[in-house]
């Protein structure tokens, strides 16, 4: 009978360990630029994506969202070129702020602000 209990319990502790991660809601955000950011961003797939949305105010927003799994990286990336300006890019997990950066550039300097992060495991 003990080497049973021994058994099921042994069961019971290793099909918890077996959880597959839940899955998450992230969307990358840039916001208050005035022109055009170079943005790189690493896709569910793991590919990193480049794009380069003109942005016309500083009320423009730039946003795209992927469902990642727990323990994900998660990674974005924004330059801005010799124009200078102000820029803020965020990741957003399940609509709530994960990670977040803002930065200005005088005219004639490059500004880059890259933000990386791991899905957080549920507990």
């Amino acid at each position: 009978m003990k080497k049973l209990n021994l058994v099921l319990l042994l069961f019971v502790l290793l099909s918890g360990c077996n959880k597959s991660p839940e899955m998450h809601h992230v969307t990358y955000e840039a916001s208050e630029a005035v022109s055009t950011l170079h943005i790189s961003y690493k896709n569910p797939d793991g590919d990193l994506i480049s794009v380069n949305p003109i942005f016309n105010s500083s009320e423009d927003l730039w946003a795209v969202e992927g469902i990642f799994p727990e323990g994900e990286i998660v990674y974005i990336s924004a330059t801005y070129d010799e124009e200078g300006g102000t820029q803020r890019i965020r990741i957003l997990l399940d609509g709530k702020t994960l990670k977040q950066a803002e930065s200005r550039y005088q005219p004639g300097e490059e500004g880059r602000v890259t933000l990386a992060g791991v899905v957080p495991w549920s507990k």
